[in-house]
Parts: structure tokens; C-alpha cells; sequence
């Protein structure tokens, strides 16, 4: 019993480091470490289990063997003896009980951490494929900014006004498809898509003539 503890504390140890890097960018190796884990924990639990039921059926053998030999034995004598291998065995079944309890709560606990950092992970490289995709539009801004800018050489009066007003009208455009997507790239990983309508809404609106 006190090396299944041992391993519970290592266990609940190893479960806490996991939890620790919650915030942080979770990668594949964590998420494999994680799902490790899960395998350990259910390893355990399967210990702890036939570990129980070993006390528990030894603790019955000598409960039967109490009861044979007091058949031999004076009444009183032999019913002492019975209600003490009654209540050996009754504490075998609550250990038993405890231990794979608390082990199939671990188990479920590390399992429910291995999902929840797989989830982060895939949100994460949605994230960071959607940000290429969106920076690519951004640079495509740049680039028309850059041409009509070009354009302007040899341009006079009117012509010149009216092709700088649309440069400034751009680059508005462009400043808030750079600030909307800042704050995507900000969010918290598992909520970047509530900020996804607001870049979308930038990208088509810069990608208007003007």
C-alpha cells in the first residue's frame, strides 16, 4: 500500500507539471506526453484493482479457515475470531474500493488534460494557418499601396489629387485589416475564431476598389 501511494504522489506530481504550462503553446510532444499519461494512470488503475482483489480474497481464505477451526473452539472464542476476519475483510473491500477510485479519478483527470491540450494544438495550427492567409492579403495591400504610389510620378492637378485621396483611402483600409488581425493573433488560442469576422470584414472591404 505505501508503494501505491508513492506512485499516486509521483502521479498527481506529473499531472500538476502538466497543468502548469496551461497558458503556454501547447506542442505535439506535450500532447503526447499527455496521452502517456493517460496510459499510466490506467496502468495504475489496473493495479490498484488487482491489487484489491488479492487482499480481498486472501483476507476471505483466512476468514474461511478462522471459521473451521473455530468450529473446534470454545463459542465465545471462536466468534471473536470470526468478527475480526469479518472486519479484516470488510476493510480489504473499502480499501480496494478507495484505491480504485481514486486511481480512475487521476486517470480521468489526466485524460481530460490530454484532450483539452490536443483541442489547444488544433486551434492553435488553425490559427496560425488562417493568420498566414490573411497576412498574405495584407501584403497584397502593401503591394497595391506601393503601385499607386508609383502611379503618381508625372500625375498633375487633378488627376494627382484624386489618386492620392484613393492612397489615403487604402491605407485606412489597410491600417484596419492590420489591427484586426493583431487582435486575432492576440486572442487566447481557443478563442481566435470570435475575432475571425472582423479580419474577414477588413479583407473584403480592403480589397475594394476605390
Amino acid at each position: 500500500m505505501k508503494k501505491n501511494r508513492l506512485v499516486s504522489w509521483m502521479t498527481m506530481g506529473t499531472v500538476a507539471a502538466i497543468m502548469f504550462t496551461v497558458g503556454c503553446e501547447v506542442t505535439p510532444s506535450d500532447v503526447q506526453s499527455a496521452k502517456n499519461e493517460v496510459r499510466e494512470e490506467q496502468q495504475e488503475t489496473a493495479e490498484a484493482r488487482a491489487e484489491g482483489e488479492r487482499a480481498v480474497n486472501e483476507a476471505q481464505a483466512n476468514e474461511k479457515q478462522l471459521r473451521e477451526t473455530a468450529m473446534q473452539q470454545a463459542r465465545t472464542e471462536a466468534r471473536e475470531k470470526i468478527n475480526e476476519a469479518e472486519n479484516e475483510t470488510a476493510e480489504a473491500r473499502r480499501e480496494r474500493e478507495e484505491n480504485i477510485a481514486r486511481e480512475e479519478r487521476e486517470t480521468a483527470e489526466a485524460k481530460a488534460e490530454a484532450e483539452r491540450m490536443a483541442a489547444e494544438l488544433e486551434a492553435k495550427q488553425a490559427r496560425d494557418a488562417y493568420v498566414k492567409t490573411a497576412e498574405a492579403e495584407l501584403k497584397a495591400v502593401d503591394t497595391r499601396i506601393e503601385t499607386m504610389n508609383n502611379q503618381l510620378d508625372g500625375l498633375e492637378g487633378e488627376a494627382r489629387k484624386d489618386l492620392e485621396t484613393r492612397i489615403e483611402v487604402l491605407q485606412v483600409r489597410r491600417e484596419a485589416l492590420s489591427d484586426a488581425l493583431y487582435d486575432l493573433k492576440n486572442a487566447e488560442v481557443m478563442k481566435w475564431e470570435e475575432k475571425k469576422p472582423a479580419v474577414e470584414s477588413a479583407i473584403k472591404t480592403a480589397k475594394q476598389d476605390v
